[in-house]
């Protein structure tokens, strides 16, 4: 994720109206990887520790399980993208960073149309991983 990240960073995003003042700059693997690394952990605390505190509620069949279980998954994918728009924002020499947002639309409708189908990310991954 993070290579395929920088790859976009520095092909499509970069800057190239450079001036003659100061070194030329460009954006260095080591801080792509760093941003999804800090993505990741909070993914990792919304999915990781959040869902397994309230995974007793998130496997039920009611509308509150779904829409909680959903939620989450939602949270924490959002939260994931908006920490890496966050930190290619601080660069000035890229433009167009609010592409990184884009991916939040997608789950964005994604999560209303598993509500509305009655789709439950959780069980869903639980039988794909278990084989219920």
């Amino acid at each position: 994720s993070s290579r395929v990240l920088w790859t976009l960073a520095v092909t499509q995003l970069y800057l190239r109206h450079t001036t003659s003042f100061g070194p030329q700059q460009s954006v260095e693997w080591a801080y792509s990887f760093d941003l999804h690394c800090n993505g990741a952990f909070a993914m990792f605390v919304l999915m990781g520790v959040v869902h397994l505190l309230i995974s007793p509620i998130a496997f039920g069949s009611g509308f509150f399980s779904l829409f909680l279980a959903n939620s989450v998954w939602f949270a924490a994918t959002a939260y994931y993208w908006y920490i890496t728009f966050c930190g290619y924002l601080e660069l000035p020499f890229l433009h167009s960073t609010e592409f990184f947002l884009l991916p939040i639309a997608g789950f964005a409708l994604l999560y209303v149309v598993a509500l509305i189908t009655n789709l439950n990310f959780s069980i869903l991954l639980a039988s794909l991983l278990f084989g219920q």
